[in-house]
């Protein structure tokens, strides 16, 4: 039977992280993390001084970065 794997996606205030982990054993096979590349350190101000959002362009691009990043390199790991 071969390994399964899940992929988790953390959309933090400054970036978005990706998490490679073997679902029989919980184990972290591989991590990353893509700086948002909008705003100051990835926070887009806007006139009002209560909000503060991300730019919705630096969800989809570090989604595709981060998991992009480590799934080549955890497949080649894990062959």
């Amino acid at each position: 039977m071969s390994a399964k794997y899940t992929i988790g996606l953390d959309y933090g205030t400054n970036s978005v992280r990706a998490l490679i982990v073997n679902v029989a054993n919980g184990q972290e096979v591989a991590t990353a993390v893509w700086d948002y590349e909008h705003g100051t350190a990835g926070v887009v101000l806007s006139r009002d001084p209560n909000l503060a959002r991300q730019h919705p362009a630096d969800y989809v691009k570090g989604a595709e970065i981060s998991i992009k990043q480590k799934a080549q390199s955890t497949i080649e790991t894990i062959k």
